[in-house]
């Protein structure tokens, strides 16, 4: 069986610190080829995240050297729960300058598994862990005017459902090379949902969409295969 194949079954890396099966380890060489990449150097992973972890996996796998440089001092990237039992540290602070908190345990950022048929979902449903469709179990509200509106109100709003069908119209984007914020503006989209735009591109996306570029992020989103469901861990406590 060949190594990455395996590792690809599991769903877990080496280099995340996981101790491979017996089963796997017991390969033989006959199995488990040369490496297939032919390559003498090492190769320097920025970020231990989920993309840099698997990356390195991947390299790894194929008998490529591989060093993966963090600046924190922790690996997982976005990946985090803060828990009560944590201690104060450099690596959880944003932008305050208190130590952050919480009474109860709260995900930090990707608590959501966007795609059921993403590589992620897929370990999941290895490790048995139970998810929550959000898709078809909850819907989305939002404040709109100042104003909370819930999203089945929401849903009858023109200046919405045009903010709507320009998320949906982005992977096919091909107009000029502008920001999303420039983009939106020039498809005469009304500025009280704007806001609501920068939350569904801008946020997502680790940035907002003044600065965000409109062709390199639709030519990404046109790349993606993935489903659309959204889901959450069951045990999640919120």
């Amino acid at each position: 069986m060949k190594r990455r194949i395996a590792l690809k079954q599991i769903g877990l890396g080496v280099s995340a610190g996981f101790v491979l099966p017996s089963w796997l380890a017991a390969c033989s060489s006959d199995e488990n080829p040369q490496p297939q990449i032919k390559y003498g150097g090492v190769v320097a992973i920025i970020g231990a995240g989920a993309a840099g972890l698997y990356a390195a996996d991947i390299l790894q796998a194929n008998g490529v050297k591989v060093i993966v440089l963090e600046a924190s001092d922790r690996v997982g990237g976005r990946l985090r729960s803060l828990k009560t039992s944590d201690k104060p540290s450099q690596s959880l602070l944003f932008t305050s300058p208190a130590p952050l908190g919480n009474d109860f345990p709260v995900e930090l950022g990707a608590d959501q598994v966007i795609g059921s048929d993403t590589i992620w979902s897929k370990i999941l449903s290895q490790l048995e862990l139970s998810t929550v469709d959000l898709g078809s179990s909850f819907q989305d509200n939002y404040f709109l005017d100042n104003a909370f509106v819930d999203g089945t109100t929401i849903a009858a709003d023109a200046d919405f459902l045009a903010a709507k069908a320009f998320l949906e119209n982005l992977p096919s984007y091909s107009g000029a090379s502008l920001t999303v914020q420039q983009a939106i503006q020039a498809a005469g989209i009304n500025a009280r949902v704007h806001r609501i735009l920068n939350s569904w591109i801008g946020n997502r996306y680790g940035a907002s969409n003044d600065v965000l570029g409109i062709k390199p992020l639709s030519e990404g989103l046109s790349q993606l295969t993935r489903d659309k469901k959204r889901l959450l861990l069951k045990d999640n406590p919120m």
